[in-house]
């Protein structure tokens, strides 16, 4: 008996005619669409898109995919291994968060605002905009002719299939241009084994885009997607021996470190989110308990290092040496200095050098003679950590977009610190976010 399950007793299918509200971005009307578009100047974004064009991975995937061929068009290092030697974004190589992984959106899809999230994870900025009653079709179609011009940020479009005429719910695609003269939209649809690239009205697009998920209850809408370029870091960064994927032999000892560390913040919310300064005992016990838990990670686990100065030459001018020193100095006006260089006090001198093996110093080629790095010992880096560490909310939930307590940045003056503080504490909650919310 034939096997039931066969590929002869499956639905099969290749491809859907287009809908009279498309045109074929391939078509002779298409060719010449493109043409009077990029005469235009509307067609800026199309180039880098169309070079990473891809084809989704999978029927539910059109929201990963086309951050995919976002992220490839802005050439955005996913810093992991594709194939050997390459790295390269495809769907695999997308960082997830515990929410939303791949087979999660396999099974169920994806919403613009987990877009949102998986875009802020992999290094982009975003913006999202949800189409309810008070956004106009004009003012998406000034957006539109903005970002048709530009091609260092695009338009991803989230919209129903239905109101286009086209089979299907809902769907995710880039935007590759417009044409002024005809107010259409070029939609580079990412199931190209549907649907090939096509033009189609924009007022049509906007209700598209007006319809409600009923996933998320939200209006569909559109994401705007850009290069997220941190400021470079000045002291500090994550140390490069930190290692916390599966299979580590780190990734045990470092989970026992953050889910104590965790635990503890989530018994003492109230307290140490309103501002542990004003209760000396809760920001003793807790700077205490960190350094504690920081004690027990195994030996060869380096946190936090510093800049390794290759750049740091013996030559460095006075004034970029008192610039670094100022920073320092910043670090010891943190609330919470105080309080550790108090406990560094009581801690054995073994325990001290196991501190300095968590946070090793990367010198240059001054060596000793580095005055900024001589000024530097562990109180900074535990004061640093601490104040830069991810904070959950009241539920244990940690938010997409991350807030340090407003007390650890009390008498800062110096906005470097503060940015350096910011950006530190995102490449944490990149690093230790599995750790974070299981």
């Amino acid at each position: 008996m034939a096997n039931p399950n066969s590929s002869h007793h499956q639905l099969q299918l290749y491809r859907r005619p287009l809908p009279d509200t498309c045109i074929s971005f391939t078509s002779e009307l298409g060719k010449k669409l493109f043409c009077e578009s990029l005469s235009s100047g509307h067609m800026n974004c199309y180039f880098k898109l169309a070079a990473q064009f891809s084809t989704q991975d999978d029927t539910a995937y059109c929201g990963p995919t086309s951050l995919v061929v976002v992220l490839n068009a802005l050439a955005v290092d996913p810093n992991k291994l594709w194939k050997s030697p390459w790295r390269w974004y495809d769907e695999r190589t997308l960082e997830c968060d515990s929410g939303t992984p791949l087979r999660f959106v396999q099974r169920h899809g994806m919403t613009l605002d987990q877009l949102a999230s998986m875009a802020r994870l992999n290094g982009l900025n975003e913006t999202v905009t949800h189409l309810r009653e008070v956004v106009s079709l004009d003012a998406v179609r000034t957006l539109v002719r903005e970002y048709c011009t530009r091609d260092d940020a695009f338009l991803v479009f989230n919209f129903s299939r239905t109101v286009l005429h086209q089979t299907g719910g809902g769907h995710i695609s880039p935007m590759g241009g417009y044409h002024p003269g005809r107010d259409l939209v070029l939609i580079l649809d990412v199931a190209r084994f549907k649907y090939p690239p096509y033009w189609t009205p924009l007022p049509l697009v906007f209700e598209a885009m007006k319809k409600v998920d009923h996933v998320s209850g939200k209006p569909r809408g559109f994401i705007e997607l850009s290069r997220l370029e941190d400021p470079p870091l000045v002291l500090f960064k994550l140390a490069a021996g930190l290692r916390v994927t599966p299979g580590s032999p780190q990734l045990q000892t470092v989970t026992s470190f953050v889910q104590r560390w965790q635990a503890w913040l989530l018994a003492h919310y109230e307290n140490w989110t309103r501002s542990p300064t004003s209760s000396p005992a809760i920001l003793y016990e807790g700077c205490l308990e960190f350094i504690q838990a920081l004690l027990s990670l195994d030996d060869d686990v380096p946190l936090l290092t510093t800049q390794s100065h290759d750049e740091c030459p013996t030559d460095k001018t006075l004034c970029q040496e008192s610039f670094h020193l100022s920073l320092i100095i910043q670090i010891e006006k943190l609330p919470v200095y105080n309080t550790v260089k108090s406990i560094f006090t009581r801690i054995a001198r073994k325990q001290k050098d196991k501190l300095k093996r968590i946070f090793p110093v990367a010198r240059g080629h001054c060596e000793l003679n580095c005055v900024i790095y001589n000024q530097l010992d562990s109180e900074h880096f535990v004061t640093f950590l601490l104040a830069c560490w991810p904070h959950p909310c009241a539920n244990g939930v940690y938010s997409d977009r991350l807030t340090l307590n407003k007390f650890m940045f009390a008498d800062l003056t110096n906005d470097v610190i503060q940015t350096e503080l910011i950006t530190v504490s995102k490449h944490l909650y990149v690093v230790f976010r599995d750790r974070m919310c299981k």
